[in-house]
């Protein structure tokens, strides 16, 4: 299984608009992390068949999309 890591920081909170995370001009809902996987990597997640691994501002957390 090939697994991807994002170099940047990802925004965890839901809920609010103020918490969108922005990624080269493009604006991605917090819960929206397949979105940040087409945009970052060039990836379908449904069809990548892979592990794609986040990270919090202060590195203490992380969620993978699987």
């Amino acid at each position: 299984m090939t697994v991807y890591v994002a170099m940047c920081p990802v925004d965890f909170r839901v809920g609010s608009e103020r918490s969108q995370k922005t990624v080269r001009g493009t604006v991605f809902p917090t819960n929206g992390l397949a979105l940040a996987v087409q945009e970052m990597f060039g990836l379908d997640p449904c069809l990548a068949g892979a592990v794609f691994a986040f990270r919090a501002k202060r590195a203490a957390h992380i969620k993978l999309l699987v």
